[in-house]
């Protein structure tokens, strides 16, 4: 078949410019707003990298822990193993006990060939925050109790600060213990108090037993967790308390966390008591979040962005 051979005209302008027409036509370019001086552009993007990189190599990055931020000077510090190094110096958390997580992964020491892996390796840069959770020696514990006590909030109304436990097979929710689910049948050395209320002083007062030996071997950890029930935040209560113990050494505080730290917070996820073979250890956490005691979906969720860490 024969097939159409399609052409294109196009037109041309044949007027000769003189001299001073060109002469004209140049300055009009060379003043024109829209030139680009490719030279220029090149030194001001390379200027512009350099001028990111800087930023990004100066200022502070933040070390997070109950609320309150440790600052470290990025310049100085490259490497996690010295980031740890700085922490115990300004803190005096032993770097055993100093569990570093940041973007829900968690910092390790050394890479694969033994070499010490940098914060940049990690996307860490000036500003960025670093989540640190404290962990226990691993212990023995029989009789876990979670107690705290609260101050009504100052419109005289009359508020709870929820204390609940949830229980965790693996990385699956299992069951929660909370003033709406104060026992189970199954687990009856396992209990949640319910709100015990002192009117005359105006305050409450909940509390959390568990005997560990009890709860079934697929049990792996139990999340405790405080939350403002009708207030707008955990700041709103008066003068907080709360200790986690075991009861056979009351007078020594598991979990040591200043809630001031954490007022403008609708709930925070206290701590994690995690199994370990025939022994538990406990991670103070203090982990922000947003939902209480009428909807845990918010909790749940940050819950499992720390799959593997415990």
């Amino acid at each position: 078949a024969n097939k159409k051979k399609t052409s294109i005209s196009v037109l041309e302008c044949k007027a000769a410019l003189s001299r001073e027409e060109v002469v004209r036509w140049k300055q009009y370019f060379d003043k024109a707003s829209f030139k680009l001086d490719v030279d220029k552009i090149g030194r001001q993007d390379l200027a512009n990298i350099e001028n990111d990189e800087r930023i990004v190599q100066e200022g502070n990055i933040y070390v997070v822990l109950d609320g309150e931020e440790i600052v470290v000077d990025y310049e100085k510090v490259h490497t996690v193993v010295a980031l740890r190094q700085e922490i115990r110096i300004q803190k005096k958390i032993e770097v055993a006990k100093q569990k570093l997580v940041y973007n829900g992964v968690e910092l390790k020491d050394h890479a694969d060939d033994n070499r010490r892996k940098n914060l940049a390796e990690y996307g860490i840069r000036a500003n960025s925050h670093i989540q640190l959770i404290v962990a226990t020696e691993e212990k023995t514990i029989k009789d876990l109790v979670f107690e705290f006590e609260w101050g009504f909030p100052n419109d005289q109304t009359i508020d709870y600060l929820d204390g609940t436990c949830f229980l965790y097979t693996g990385n699956k929710f299992w069951r929660k213990y909370d003033c709406q689910s104060p026992w189970y049948p199954s687990t009856p050395n396992t209990r949640h108090s319910g709100d015990v209320i002192d009117r005359a002083n105006r305050r409450g007062h909940q509390r959390i037993t568990s005997n560990l030996d009890e709860l079934p071997e697929n049990v792996t950890h139990l999340y405790f967790i405080l939350s403002a029930r009708n207030s707008p935040s955990i700041g709103c209560y008066k003068i907080p308390r709360f200790s986690v113990i075991d009861e056979e050494h009351p007078d020594k505080n598991l979990c040591r966390y200043e809630l001031s730290n954490v007022s403008h917070s609708k709930a925070v996820i206290m701590c994690c008591v995690a199994r370990t073979g025939t022994k538990w250890k406990v991670y103070v956490v203090g982990t922000e979040s947003a939902g209480n005691a009428k909807d845990y979906g918010p909790i749940k969720q940050k819950i499992q962005t720390m799959d593997g860490l415990f």
